[in-house]
């Protein structure tokens, strides 16, 4: 029997307490509030392959993606989406496979925020989006670190630094969950929101081959030599047809 060690950059506890807090009223309430923005923001996307990592409920059943998988650090009970046991920071996941993944306060359950990025960054496929749903530490929600216990709060800021880093860019940054008698703010995007919804796309890769084209045109036309060759053979190789340049004297 194979027993699998929970990593110390993950907080059980931290974890369970963000589960329980969601089974309270005003849990129950910005819940609701996350599904209505999530729902539309699904239905730009289109995902043969959904992932959600984290989270105390299964949101993306309200998707219209082909596959889902809801990553769970504990069994969840019954739910739309397939779940499999995995850490946030170790997806049982192959590389560029997924179309779209949804970080559900999967930032805010971790010590080490970094290797949660990384880890969704590896899983995306180029192009793909990730979403990333977490609280906002200075919200007037009364949410604080004694809540979720050995979390961690990242600055929206330093989090489109790693992003950037990790050959990531931000799309759009929406806010909501603000409360009743601040609700005017939402309007104007302005902070005070309980929590956040960041949409990000992993940039496209330029395959190697391509590259090594680009590179040794480049390289022909310091030399002085023709490129009109070079150019016909690169075009032949992609399209399958073979053209010919003839050569002016």
């Amino acid at each position: 029997m194979a027993f699998i060690r929970t990593p110390k950059i993950h907080s059980k506890a931290a974890s369970r307490n963000l589960s329980l807090w969601f089974t309270t009223q005003a849990g129950q309430s910005l819940l609701d509030e996350q599904r209505n923005l999530l729902s539309h923001n699904f239905r730009r996307l289109f995902c043969p392959l959904m992932i959600q990592v984290g989270g105390p409920v299964d949101l993306i059943s309200d998707s219209s993606a082909g596959h889902k998988i809801w990553v769970v650090s504990d069994s969840k009970g019954a739910s739309q989406s397939p779940q499999i046991e995995g850490w946030s920071a170790q997806l049982p996941i192959a590389s560029n496979s997924a179309d779209a993944i949804l970080l559900h306060h999967a930032l805010d359950v971790t010590r080490h925020p970094q290797a949660v990025l990384r880890e969704a960054v590896r899983v995306l496929r180029p192009g793909g989006t990730l979403l990333i749903l977490g609280f906002n530490p200075a919200g007037p929600r009364g949410l604080t670190r004694a809540v979720l216990r050995q979390g961690s709060w990242v600055r929206k800021r330093r989090l489109s630094d790693w992003l950037s880093l990790l050959g990531c860019s931000v799309e759009s940054l929406q806010r909501a969950g603000y409360p009743k008698a601040l609700a005017w703010l939402g309007k104007w995007d302005l902070p005070g929101s309980g929590f956040y919804l960041m949409t990000v796309k992993k940039e496209r890769l330029i395959p190697p081959a391509a590259l090594t084209h680009r590179l040794r045109g480049r390289l022909l036309g310091l030399a002085g030599q023709p490129r009109q060759a070079q150019l016909g053979r690169s075009v032949a190789r992609h399209s399958g047809k073979v053209i010919k340049f003839k050569r002016r004297d």
